[in-house]
């Protein structure tokens, strides 16, 4: 995820934060509202805890796609010392309760070195805001206040538009459907019977955990999901495989809000190598076959494989989806050749 830089020479903070829409929908000649506010529709969307606000600008956090972890951008707790790029605690204090994240110092001009950090739709930290009067944010040595005022009817519209509803998140992705008729793989597909027996006493199998459309698995009854496979679980872990069997071959997860990137898991074959050895990762679709620098690990003979943590980049996710043909593994030893069944939407939520 890419990060707006800003001049020195800039004063303007909706190009500091690279969301100009949010200060250009309204007049700078009003007053300053120290009220929160919700401005754009649907994944665009941002809220902030004021409107009209300029420089005073405490907090934005903004929707990066349905579903989607938010990035947070936190104004109110810029330092004037840091270094740019560099990982340091940003830590909330509401109503009593503490929440510490990892954040990256980004060096937005004027504004001075600020903590981004990103939170997933059930972070603990959405309610505090919602049911807080106040929030003290401290980063790097500097301490700021963020005002709650009317920020549970902002967040509220925030989740909705942002997909952390089912409602929203439902309500996108036919949206999503509704501009891409040619679509292989829409909201309103009817589900299709599975190739393999459906598993006694189990529901049926769930590409998702907010679509709970029956996938098509391949012979093995191997395909893509979120959750464990049977509409329930977290929708921030992705996996390749047979829902609750050890017959996976990847997984991947946003649950530790790492902003660093996505961990990833391959359990695929890599020959003689050792435990804690470097290898290459490698993914083939459609427009490359783009590389990771991996680890091997061995925990228990049902637990090895090799980890990496790979930028969060949605490009991967969307090529891996819209590819007919897809493989990955370690490099020099045989890849997983992948059945793209309907893929689409489970990748989609990464």
């Amino acid at each position: 995820m890419k990060n707006m830089r800003l001049s020195r020479k800039t004063n303007s903070f909706a190009v500091a934060a690279g969301i100009s829409a949010l200060i250009a929908s309204t007049s700078f000649a009003n007053a300053y509202t120290p009220v929160w506010s919700v401005s754009r529709l649907y994944t665009d969307i941002v809220a902030a805890d004021c409107s009209d606000c300029e420089e005073d600008l405490g907090i934005l956090i903004r929707c990066t796609g349905n579903g989607q972890p938010a990035e947070i951008t936190v104004n109110a707790a810029a330092a004037e010392r840091g270094q740019d790029g560099a990982f340091s605690p940003v830590t909330f204090f509401i109503d009593g309760k503490r929440f510490t994240y990892d954040a990256k110092t980004v060096e937005y001009g004027l504004i001075g070195f600020t903590p981004v950090f990103s939170i997933a739709k059930d972070d603990p930290l959405i309610e505090a805001f919602s049911a807080g009067q106040n929030a003290v944010v401290s980063f790097n040595g500097k301490t700021g206040n963020i005002g709650l005022k009317g920020s549970r009817s902002a967040l509220d519209i925030f989740k909705a538009h942002c997909g952390w509803t089912s409602a929203g998140f439902r309500q996108n992705l036919e949206r999503t459907a509704a501009a891409n008729p040619e679509s292989t793989s829409t909201p309103q597909d009817p589900p299709q019977a599975l190739e393999t027996p459906e598993p006694t006493g189990q529901p049926a199998f769930s590409q998702t955990v907010f679509s709970r459309v029956a996938p098509l698995p391949d012979a093995q009854g191997v395909f893509w999901f979120t959750g464990n496979g049977f509409g329930g679980g977290s929708p921030k872990n992705l996996r390749y495989g047979i829902p609750e069997t050890d017959a996976v071959a990847l997984y991947a997860t946003c649950d530790d809000f790492n902003v660093k990137g996505v961990l990833l898991e391959l359990y695929t074959s890599f020959g003689n190598v050792g435990a804690n050895q470097q290898v290459t990762i490698q993914f083939n679709h459609a427009a490359g076959s783009p590389t990771f620098a991996g680890t091997t690990f061995v925990e228990s003979e049902e637990y090895a494989g090799t980890r990496t943590i790979i930028p969060k980049d949605r490009a991967l996710w969307e090529r891996l989806a819209q590819s007919q043909n897809v493989s990955f593994g370690i490099q020099a030893q045989p890849p997983v050749q992948v059945r793209r069944f309907r893929a689409s939407s489970a990748l989609g939520i990464l």
